[in-house]
């Protein structure tokens, strides 16, 4: 019996072994047959599919740079125009009457300028040169009687002469040197600290252009997706319940406001930053002109007395000396010597005018005119920029104005665009996308409004700074099409397929 249930086991265990050997050997058969079989193969696809929108390629939003009443329109909308055409104006009136005053300055720096460069007149020399011969004949004038308050009242300017002299031959003190060398750096200070704040200001206006602009993108992403949903859902909403197509409808206007009240945060945006840029030439300007005046009062004392005013000053002790001595003394002698004061002080005047000017006050008269002649030019610009021109070729696409109605800075005056020649511009083209495609690659751009037009393009550009729109990356690519359609229109939606690399 053992024998038996022994032999039955070695039988079972032949049979299993054989059946295992057989198992893998049928699957070894199937995975080789597996592997010579071809496989399939998955394609890529070629091309690339992305939303964009109809756009010239030229055009430009226009406003005032500064506020005004509009006086006169000189184009309307649909008006082709060329560049540099007067679109409207303001009313100029007072703009001219600032541009008037500022010549009027200029000239006047500039006749002082000339007189100190030609020096005395003839008419004047000759009324000097009497004035010589008058105290020559004074020499032998004979003085009157002398009161207690008289002889104060010399001793007093004969104290004030020579203090007067000694003063102008001991030269500039050294607190009128640290007070002119003091207000010499504080006008360097002042010019370089109203560059950085300026600068700073600038910096400032340029991030929020940036800012204002990446938050327009953002708002127009967000249109866009809500429109679309409307359109992909409109068969749906229009047999929804009136309720859900109005919610439907909210939000699509609620996009668009905010998409709006964006395009306006970004003019104002752009406008603060222009301010910013004229600021800070206009302060630049001014602060080096406190520099250059700063410096020419330094040079001018530090230059000290010239012989002209040492001889009148000397000329002044002289006639307080005599007057005194007149009063106190002999009174032939106190005569003589007050005329000859008087001859000293009229020959004084006489060199004076026939000497040359000195080369620090023409510079200071040179400096004057400087500063005058900048301010007419401010002037004559703020009058050119009164007139609102077309930067280029184009139509008026837009005219927001009306005569007697406020204008500013703030506000899109008019807008044009050159509509002969259009372009489409991507709103979708992500990462992933523009890693396939590469410029000078042909695309077919189908529009959602005119299902029955289709044009080939090329892609002419790819920027190649991405933005972050919503956590994802997308770019802006150009495509420029073959031929146009009258039909196009401004902000068209298009749907563009690029091949692929």
């Amino acid at each position: 019996m053992k024998k038996l249930i022994l032999s039955l086991i070695l039988v079972a265990l032949i049979g299993t072994v054989a059946y295992l050997t057989l198992d893998r050997q049928q699957a070894s058969q199937a995975q080789a047959l597996a592997q010579s079989e071809p496989q399939p193969t998955v394609l890529a696809d070629p091309h690339v599919i992305v939303e964009g929108k109809v756009v010239p390629v030229a055009s430009a939003e226009l406003r005032f740079t500064s506020a005004g009443v509009i006086r006169e329109l000189l184009v309307k909308e649909g008006d082709k125009v060329t560049a540099n055409t007067p679109l409207a104006r303001l009313d100029t009136r007072e703009l001219a009457l600032r541009v008037a005053q500022a010549q009027a300055q200029l000239d006047q720096a500039k006749a002082q300028d000339i007189v100190l460069e030609t020096g005395a007149a003839p008419e004047e020399i000759a009324v000097a040169k009497a004035q010589v011969a008058r105290s020559l004949a004074q020499l032998r004038a004979v003085g009157g009687d002398v009161t207690t308050n008289d002889l104060a009242a010399a001793k007093a300017r004969q104290d004030q002469a020579r203090a007067h002299l000694a003063q102008l031959v001991a030269g500039p003190t050294t607190p009128d040197r640290q007070v002119a060398q003091a207000q010499f750096d504080q006008a360097n200070t002042v010019a370089a600290a109203t560059r950085d704040s300026l600068s700073v200001a600038k910096t400032h206006a340029q991030a929020d252009m940036e800012k204002a602009a990446n938050d327009l993108r953002d708002k127009q992403d967000a249109y866009n997706q809500i429109y679309w949903d409307n359109q992909r859902a409109s068969a749906q909403l229009a047999k929804a319940p009136a309720d859900i197509q109005q919610q439907a409808k909210d939000r699509e206007a609620a996009a668009l406001r905010a998409m709006q009240n964006a395009q306006h945060d970004l003019e104002q945006a752009r406008v603060g930053y222009q301010n910013a840029q004229q600021a800070e030439v206009s302060g630049i300007d001014q602060a080096q002109a406190g520099v250059r005046e700063a410096q020419a009062n330094l040079d001018k004392l530090m230059a000290g007395a010239d012989a002209d005013q040492l001889a009148n000053a000397r000329a002044e002790v002289a006639q307080a000396e005599a007057n005194y001595a007149k009063m106190v003394g002999d009174q032939r002698a106190g005569n003589v010597g007050a005329a000859q004061a008087e001859s000293d002080i009229s020959q004084a005047e006489l060199t004076h005018l026939t000497a040359g000017p000195r080369t620090i006050d023409l510079a200071a008269a040179q400096a004057n005119v400087a500063i005058a002649d900048v301010a007419l030019k401010q002037a004559q610009l703020a009058l050119t920029q009164a007139t609102l021109v077309a930067p280029m070729n184009g139509t008026v696409v837009l005219m927001n104005l009306k005569v007697g109605e406020a204008a500013g800075p703030t506000d899109v005056a008019a807008v044009v665009a050159d509509l002969t020649q259009w372009q489409i511009e991507t709103t979708d083209l992500t990462e992933l996308k523009v890693a396939k495609i590469q410029e000078q690659a042909p695309a077919t751009i189908t529009f959602d409004a005119l299902p029955q037009v289709t044009l080939d393009g090329t892609v002419s550009h790819i920027k190649q700074r991405g933005e972050n729109l919503q956590g994802d990356i997308s770019y802006v690519a150009i495509i420029i099409p073959r031929k146009l359609d009258p039909q196009l229109r401004w902000n068209m939606t298009a749907s563009v397929s690029i091949q692929a690399k």
